[in-house]
Protein backbone atom coordinates (compact mmCIF):
# COMPACT_ATOMS: atom_id res chain seq x y z
CA UNK A 1 0.00 0.00 0.00
CA UNK A 2 1.57 3.66 -0.91
CA UNK A 3 0.78 6.67 1.04
CA UNK A 4 -3.09 7.77 0.17
CA UNK A 5 -5.32 10.32 1.56
CA UNK A 6 -8.43 10.35 3.26
CA UNK A 7 -11.10 13.78 3.00
CA UNK A 8 -14.14 12.95 5.28
CA UNK A 9 -16.93 15.67 3.80
CA UNK A 10 -18.82 17.93 6.38
CA UNK A 11 -21.64 15.73 6.18
CA UNK A 12 -20.26 13.51 7.77
CA UNK A 13 -19.95 15.64 10.78
CA UNK A 14 -19.86 14.33 14.58
CA UNK A 15 -18.78 17.03 17.68
CA UNK A 16 -18.48 20.30 16.56
CA UNK A 17 -15.58 20.44 13.91
CA UNK A 18 -15.00 16.92 13.42
CA UNK A 19 -15.89 13.68 12.01
CA UNK A 20 -18.32 10.90 13.61
CA UNK A 21 -16.48 8.35 14.65
CA UNK A 22 -17.97 5.41 13.38
CA UNK A 23 -17.97 7.22 9.90
CA UNK A 24 -13.98 7.97 10.35
CA UNK A 25 -13.35 4.64 11.68
CA UNK A 26 -15.27 2.79 8.51
CA UNK A 27 -13.54 4.95 6.16
CA UNK A 28 -10.11 3.84 7.47
CA UNK A 29 -11.09 0.44 7.72
CA UNK A 30 -12.24 0.43 4.32
CA UNK A 31 -8.60 1.46 3.22
CA UNK A 32 -7.28 -1.49 4.63
CA UNK A 33 -9.80 -4.10 2.18
CA UNK A 34 -12.33 -4.99 5.55
CA UNK A 35 -12.21 -6.06 8.90
CA UNK A 36 -10.18 -4.04 10.98
CA UNK A 37 -9.34 -2.30 14.81
CA UNK A 38 -9.30 1.21 14.25
CA UNK A 39 -8.09 3.57 17.38
CA UNK A 40 -8.69 7.60 17.18
CA UNK A 41 -6.43 9.21 19.14
CA UNK A 42 -7.84 12.80 18.74
CA UNK A 43 -10.74 13.99 16.45
CA UNK A 44 -10.77 13.77 12.81
CA UNK A 45 -10.82 16.74 11.15
CA UNK A 46 -13.62 17.51 8.42
CA UNK A 47 -13.48 18.98 4.59
CA UNK A 48 -9.34 18.36 4.24
CA UNK A 49 -7.09 15.61 3.10
CA UNK A 50 -5.66 13.18 5.61
CA UNK A 51 -2.18 11.53 4.81
CA UNK A 52 -2.71 8.11 5.46
CA UNK A 53 1.02 6.13 5.77
CA UNK A 54 1.36 2.24 5.54
CA UNK A 55 3.80 0.50 8.03
CA UNK A 56 5.61 -2.23 7.35
CA UNK A 57 3.47 -4.52 9.91
CA UNK A 58 0.51 -3.61 7.37
CA UNK A 59 -1.08 -1.55 9.67
CA UNK A 60 -2.10 2.40 8.84
CA UNK A 61 -1.62 5.38 10.29
CA UNK A 62 -3.84 8.54 9.54
CA UNK A 63 -1.93 11.99 10.38
CA UNK A 64 -3.02 15.90 10.09
CA UNK A 65 -0.39 18.25 9.19
CA UNK A 66 2.52 15.30 10.93
CA UNK A 67 0.03 14.82 13.90
CA UNK A 68 -1.41 11.88 14.28
CA UNK A 69 -5.04 11.36 14.46
CA UNK A 70 -6.22 7.29 14.14
CA UNK A 71 -4.07 4.16 13.47
CA UNK A 72 -5.64 0.96 12.33
CA UNK A 73 -4.74 -2.66 11.56
CA UNK A 74 -6.29 -5.38 9.74
CA UNK A 75 -8.02 -8.45 12.00
CA UNK A 76 -9.01 -11.86 11.27
CA UNK A 77 -13.28 -12.11 10.30
CA UNK A 78 -13.86 -14.59 13.06
CA UNK A 79 -12.13 -11.83 16.17
CA UNK A 80 -15.64 -9.61 15.11
CA UNK A 81 -17.79 -10.81 17.84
Amino acid sequence: MTTQTLLLPPRFNGPPGAANGGIACGAIADLLGGAAEVRLHRPVPLGRPLDVRPADDGSVVVEDSGELVAGGHVVDDSEMT
